[in-house]
């Protein structure tokens, strides 16, 4: 076979195994009554702050919770009683704006029906992240997240060249291994509400 061949393969078996990964995790979140949900994600608030990365942050990436993703209403209050700058992203075309927002009452809804800063919000460097927390459907033991699929936050992981980035997940959405594609930026770390992880 041809390295060609065994390239495009080896492509085709890493797309199967992130879509069924995706439908396996999107299950297993769905199933998962809200109140434990709710409680997972108040202790992966709780691990998050003894993180020296998180201490040590001024401005923080965050993200407004979709479809059983981990919330980040704990992290938020902390980070705002601590004078942190939290910044949300905002779908332009095929890509994340990043915007300071001072309240969740600035939120509006916006692509995919997720809430998300108004137009007019203030922008925000990327170069200005110091830790950014990135959801995912799931995440090996390398560091590589498996996402819904859009490409949205694999566009941007590579920009936040100074950001430590940190993976929020369910101890279940912690994986083994997945294929790694020329696209993937590995995470820093990656917080369940059982252990913190670093990579590398």
């Amino acid at each position: 076979m041809r390295e060609k061949d065994v390239e495009y393969l080896e492509q085709t078996i890493g797309r199967r195994f992130k879509a069924a990964t995706r439908e396996r995790m999107k299950k297993l979140r769905e199933r998962t009554p809200e109140e434990a949900r709710r409680k997972r994600s108040a202790a992966i608030a709780e691990n998050l702050k003894l993180l020296p990365e998180y201490r040590a942050a001024r401005t923080l990436l965050v993200y407004s919770p979709t479809r059983g993703e981990v919330s980040l209403e704990a992290i938020e209050a902390h980070a705002r009683s601590e004078g942190k700058t939290l910044v949300y992203p905002r779908v332009v075309g095929d890509r994340l704006s990043l915007h300071a927002v001072h309240s969740p009452d600035e939120l509006e809804p916006g692509a995919f029906g997720i809430l998300e800063p108004a137009e007019d919000a203030p922008t925000v460097a990327h170069d200005e992240i110091e830790l950014a927390l990135i959801p995912a459907l799931a995440v090996d033991l390398h560091g590589i997240r498996v996402g819904w699929g859009g490409g949205f936050y694999d566009r941007l992981l590579p920009t936040l060249r100074f950001a430590f980035r940190c993976g929020l997940i369910y101890d279940f959405q912690l994986i083994a291994e997945s294929p790694r594609e020329a696209h993937d930026t590995p995470l820093n770390a990656v917080i369940t509400e059982n252990e913190i992880i670093r990579f590398g």
